[in-house]
C-alpha cells in the first residue's frame, strides 16, 4: 500500500480541475472536508476518472465493492456507491464526498498495546530446588517415646539451558534412623519454541485432552501447542463494537467500570475490537466525546468462555507412549503397551469452535467430535460424541455442557451418559481392583456411565464474594449411583 500519513492541514476551499489522461496522481485525501492525513495513489484513466487498486482505497478509507477491478485491477472511483469526488490539482488533494456505508471502518484494535509491550524471550543457564519438608512427633511431654518420629519431603530439581529444561521430582522420607520411603514422581525433559508456540516433552507427561476426555499419564513423547509462551495472545474470541463519529471525537472504552482505552479518532465509521475482558458475563461502555464535551454511550454485554477459540486460532497435542500406573505409590510402573493419543481445537469462526480427539493401540480405538457455539451474549454451549472398540466391545458417549451467566449471577451445567462397552485408555490400562466388602470404598478406573452436574452462583449483596450451590449425580462403569 502507497498510503503515507501527512501531518495536520487546513483545508482550503474546494476547487475544480481538469485531469489530463494517463498520469499516476499520488494526492492527498479529504473525505467529508476532514483530511485523512494520507496520500493516496491513483491513476487517471482514458476519458477522465481516477482509479486505484482495493488495497488503496481501503488504506484512505473507502470500501471498494467486491468484484468490480478492471483487468489491471483497478477501482475506478466513479463505481463507488454513494461517492463523489473532485481534484484541486494544484495543491495535489483529493477531496471525497462519502456515506458511511462506503467508508471503510478504521480499527481500533485494544489488543496491539500488549503485543507492544510483550518482552523479547531470553534463555540462560541455571537450576533450581523446590522443596516442602514435614516433620513429626508423637508427644513432647513424653519421656519414654522418642521426640523425633522422622520427616518427609517432596523435593522438585530442575535444570535449564538454551536447549531445554531437565525436571526431576521425588517423596522421599527418613525415619528410625534410615532414608526410606523414595518415589519418584516425574522425570521429563521440555523445550518450548516461542516462535512456534511449541512445547516438546519426553519422559513423564499428562496427555492431551478435551473437557469431554479423560487425560493420563503418560511416559513417552509429546509435541503440544503452548499459546501460555505468548502472555499477549488472548485466545478466546473478544467482544467487538461498531460505530461512526461525525467529527474528531475522543474515543474512551470501559470495561466493568474501569477504563482500558482512550485516545482520538478521526470522523468517519470506526471499529472497536480486542475489548480487555474476562471469562463470564459482564459489560463494556464505550464512550465517544467530542471538543465540546457532547458524549455517546453504548453500553455492550458480552460473554467470554474458554470453550470457544478465536477464528483461525489452532490447538493441538500429539502423543505416544506408556500409560503410568500407580502414580505417587510406585517409581517405575508403566503399562508395557504403547498407546498414541491426539487432540486438536479449531476456532472455525468466533462463533464456532470445531473439537476432535483419537487415542488408541493394544486393541483399544476411540475417537470423537464436537463443537462449542455461543449462546447469545450470555452464555456457551458445546456438544460432543464418541465411540470406542476394544476387545470386541463397543460402546458410544455423549457429552454436553452449558454455562449461563447474567448480573454476577452464573450456571452450570453438565451431561454426560456412556452407553455400551465405552472403553478409553485410562479404563484399558488401568490395574483390576479387587474389592474387599471390608475395605473402603475405591472408586472404579472405568468410564462412568452417568454424570450429571449443576452449579449456581449467587452474587453476595453486600460484598464482592458469591454464594455456590452444586449438585453432583454420578453412576460408575459398573452401575453403582455414588
Amino acid at each position: 500500500m502507497n498510503s503515507q500519513e501527512l501531518p495536520a492541514v487546513t483545508n482550503p476551499e474546494e476547487p475544480e480541475s481538469v485531469l489530463p489522461a494517463g498520469r499516476s496522481l499520488y494526492l492527498e485525501v479529504f473525505i467529508n472536508d476532514a483530511s485523512t492525513k494520507l496520500i493516496g495513489n491513483f491513476t487517471e484513466m482514458p476519458g477522465g476518472g481516477l482509479a486505484a487498486t482495493p488495497e488503496e482505497l481501503k488504506g484512505v478509507g473507502l470500501k471498494p465493492p467486491e468484484g468490480v477491478a478492471d483487468a489491471g485491477g483497478l477501482v475506478r472511483l466513479d463505481q463507488l456507491a454513494d461517492v463523489s469526488f473532485q481534484v484541486d490539482e494544484a495543491t495535489q488533494r483529493l477531496y471525497v464526498t462519502a456515506a458511511d456505508d462506503s467508508r471503510e471502518a478504521r480499527i481500533v484494535d485494544l489488543g496491539l498495546r500488549l503485543q507492544e509491550d510483550r518482552p523479547a524471550p531470553q534463555s540462560g543457564l541455571g537450576a533450581v530446588l523446590n522443596y516442602s519438608l514435614f516433620a513429626s512427633s508423637n508427644s513432647l511431654f513424653d519421656k519414654d517415646v522418642e521426640l523425633f518420629q522422622g520427616v518427609s519431603g517432596g523435593f522438585d530439581a530442575r535444570g535449564f539451558s538454551p536447549y531445554g529444561t531437565l525436571s526431576q521430582s521425588f517423596i522421599a522420607g527418613y525415619s528410625d534412623g534410615r532414608l526410606g520411603g523414595f518415589t519418584r514422581l516425574n522425570t521429563t525433559w521440555s523445550y518450548s519454541d516461542p516462535d512456534r508456540l511449541m512445547t516438546y516433552r519426553a519422559g513423564d507427561f499428562i496427555s492431551g485432552g478435551l473437557s469431554w476426555t479423560r487425560p493420563v499419564y503418560l511416559g513417552g513423547i509429546q509435541a503440544q501447542r503452548n499459546f501460555h509462551l505468548r502472555s499477549d495472545l488472548v485466545t478466546l474470541p473478544l467482544p467487538s463494537f461498531a460505530g461512526t463519529a461525525a467529527v474528531p471525537s475522543t474515543l474512551e472504552v470501559y470495561t466493568q467500570n474501569v477504563r482500558t482505552y482512550s485516545g482520538d479518532i478521526q470522523p468517519g465509521p470506526f471499529q472497536v475490537t480486542n475489548l480487555p475482558v474476562f471469562t463470564g458475563a459482564g459489560q463494556a461502555q464505550v464512550v465517544l466525546r467530542d471538543s465540546l464535551g457532547r458524549e455517546t454511550t453504548a453500553t455492550l454485554p458480552f460473554y467470554a468462555s474458554s470453550m470457544l477459540l478465536r477464528q483461525g486460532l489452532l490447538d493441538f497435542s500429539v502423543e505416544a507412549g506408556m500409560a503410568r500406573r500407580n502414580f505417587g505409590i510406585s517409581s517405575d510402573d508403566y503399562d508395557g503397551r504403547v498407546m498414541g493419543v491426539a487432540t486438536a481445537r479449531y476456532g472455525v469462526t468466533d462463533r464456532l469452535t470445531l473439537e476432535a480427539h483419537a487415542e488408541g493401540g493394544a486393541d483399544l480405538i476411540n475417537g470423537g467430535i464436537g463443537a462449542a457455539f455461543p449462546l447469545g451474549a450470555y452464555g456457551a454451549a458445546s456438544l460432543a460424541v464418541a465411540g470406542s472398540h476394544h476387545d470386541g466391545r463397543t460402546g458410544s458417549l455423549v457429552d454436553a455442557r452449558a454455562e449461563f451467566g447474567y448480573d454476577g449471577w452464573a450456571v452450570n451445567a453438565r451431561m454426560q451418559r456412556a452407553f455400551g462397552g465405552y472403553d478409553d485408555i485410562a479404563s484399558v490400562t488401568a490395574q483390576p481392583v479387587i474389592l474387599d466388602p471390608d475395605d473402603f470404598t475405591r472408586f472404579s478406573a472405568g468410564v462412568p456411565r452417568a454424570v450429571d452436574q449443576v452449579t449456581l452462583s449467587v452474587p453476595m449483596p453486600i460484598d464482592f464474594s458469591s454464594l455456590n450451590f452444586s449438585y453432583t449425580h454420578l453412576k460408575d462403569a459398573e452401575g453403582e449411583t455414588l
